[in-house]
This record gives C-alpha cells, sequence and structure tokens, in this order.
C-alpha cells in the first residue's frame, strides 16, 4: 500500500458554506483581513523549495499482563519523506532518495524505516499554512479576540461551520506565526497542533510540528531539516 497524503488544509470541508462579514477586529484594531495577510506574509516561502521531514507516530496501546490487568504501553514507527513546495503547484510529498541523506545519518536505517511506512501506508502529513487560513472565510461563524498567554499577547481566530466543525488558530502578533491549532469536527475536538518555527530573513518555516488526536491519544511529531531552497 502508497502512503497517503494527507493535508492539514483539507480537514475543514463544510457542509453549508456561508462568507463571513468583513471586516471583524480585535480590541487593538488588528482586522481578520490584516492578521491573514501578516501570517501569510511572514509563513510562505517566496521560492520553491524541498525539506526532509522525520516524522514519529507515537501510538498508545493496551498490553494485556494478567487475566485481570492491563498496562498502557506506546508504540511509535519513525519514517522520512520529502515535502516540495512550489509557488504555483503548492505542496507534493515523494520518498527519500540516496541525495537526500547527510553523511551523519545511516543510510540502511534510513532505507528500513522508508519501508516500514511503505508496508503499513503511513500516512504523510503537509501542512499548509496558507489554505489554512483562507478556510476561515467560508466559515459562517468567525471570532477573533486578542488572548494572554504565558503572559504573551496572542491573536485567537475561531471559526465554525454549520455542522459544528471548525478551527480556533493562536498567532503569535510579533512574529504573525500560527503557534497552536485546534480542530474540532461535529462539536467534538479532533486535534490539537503547536507549531514551532525558523527564521530565514523575511519569513519563517516550520522547524517541529506536535499533532495529538483525542479520539486515541496519538501523538505525532515531525522533524523540519535541511530545507533546500531554489536559487
Amino acid at each position: 500500500m502508497k502512503p497517503r497524503i494527507f493535508f492539514i488544509s483539507l480537514l475543514f470541508v463544510p457542509a453549508c458554506l456561508a462568507i463571513v462579514a468583513l471586516p471583524l477586529s480585535t480590541a487593538d484594531g488588528a482586522t481578520l483581513e490584516e492578521i491573514i495577510s501578516n501570517v501569510k506574509r511572514a509563513s510562505t516561502s517566496p521560492t520553491g523549495y524541498q525539506v526532509k521531514v522525520t516524522q514519529t507516530e507515537i501510538a498508545k496501546t493496551v498490553v494485556k499482563t494478567t487475566e485481570e490487568v492491563t498496562a498502557p504501553s506506546t508504540t511509535s514507527t519513525i519514517y522520512p519523506y520529502m515535502i516540495v513546495f512550489d509557488p504555483i503547484a503548492r505542496y507534493s510529498t515523494r520518498n527519500v532518495t540516496v541525495e537526500d541523506i547527510t553523511s551523519t545519518e545511516s543510510m540502511q536505517a534510513i532505507q528500513d524505516e522508508v519501508s516500514k511506512a511503505k508496508a503499513g501506508g503511513a500516512v504523510r502529513i503537509t501542512m499548509d499554512i496558507e489554505k489554512l487560513l483562507d478556510d476561515f472565510r467560508l466559515m459562517g461563524n468567525v471570532t477573533i479576540a486578542s488572548e494572554l498567554r504565558d503572559g504573551q499577547t496572542y491573536y485567537r481566530i475561531a471559526g465554525q461551520h454549520a455542522d459544528g466543525s471548525g478551527t480556533t488558530a493562536w498567532i503569535d502578533p510579533n512574529h504573525w506565526n500560527i503557534s497552536e491549532i485546534a480542530v474540532v469536527f461535529f462539536g467534538q475536538p479532533f486535534s490539537r497542533m503547536t507549531l514551532m518555527y525558523k527564521n530565514y530573513g523575511t519569513f519563517s518555516l516550520p522547524s517541529q510540528i506536535t499533532i495529538h488526536h483525542y479520539a486515541d491519544g496519538t501523538q505525532v511529531v515531525q522533524a523540519f531539516d535541511e530545507y533546500r531552497f531554489v536559487q
């Protein structure tokens, strides 16, 4: 089975689309359109690039130790792949090749993990921040507000579709990065994501994304390394 490509931005497919009335604004006057524009500009490379992603999936399991007692356990699956970004074609993924491996890595270890991923039909998760932000324009119920978290002020954008599905994003106004995302399906918590970034001068790109799924407690950690930009 080939690995599946799962784009986070495509999670939000409304049963009924409605255009939100703009502008919405925070107490300090920042509008939804201004926030979206600033985040896109700060989080998008003006040129194409490719980056190696090492994705670790940590799944919780239950191990039966006796007839009466069960004990929780965890299993981890680690495999690499490449995300390729083009300003026009957007995102795609491909397998890691020999040319993608650095001298400090074990080629055999990489090949072993790729084989496991192919055999298990692993999900490749790609975060398209620009499309994620555009989804807020299609939600019928959107609110934005300033929120103090750990001594720092963030913008919180919360959007909901008619079926109760939606998303909330917390944005750092100092760097215009999305620091956290919460996803709800049909009124129930689905997943929560935290994002860390590396700065490349005029923009920043993810260095690590951690995704927690509420239904089964599974956690996915993505480490981004070796961004290679088109010259």
